[in-house]
């Protein structure tokens, strides 16, 4: 399973084997610097590591956010939020296909 992809799907499907984008963690760009690490767990279309799901188990890792005396953080907008692929953040500018 190459980074980013699951290769799963139904045994004559026509996805089996292809390579699909499916699951994704999104984060604004103040808490982008506070990843530690993100990674896939499952892999191949034996689905090992899959769990029962046809999606590829991922899991993010943060650091612990510094005290802060002044004011919450604002929401972030649609134009500001980094997708986060593994350990590959891409800038979100509307859609999270592209790298």
């Amino acid at each position: 399973m190459d980074c980013g992809f699951s290769w799963s799907g139904h045994p004559i499907g026509k996805y089996r084997g292809k390579r699909m984008r499916i699951d994704y963690f999104i984060v604004s760009e103040q808490l982008k610097d506070r990843i530690i690490s993100c990674e896939m767990h499952g892999r191949g279309v034996e689905l090992e590591g899959f769990y029962g799901s046809d999606h590829c188990p991922v899991s993010l890792e943060l650091s612990k956010a510094a005290a802060k005396a002044e004011a919450p953080e604002p929401k972030p907008s649609s134009s500001s939020l980094t997708c986060v692929l593994l350990s590959e953040p891409v800038t979100h500018h509307g859609s999270c296909w592209g790298r």
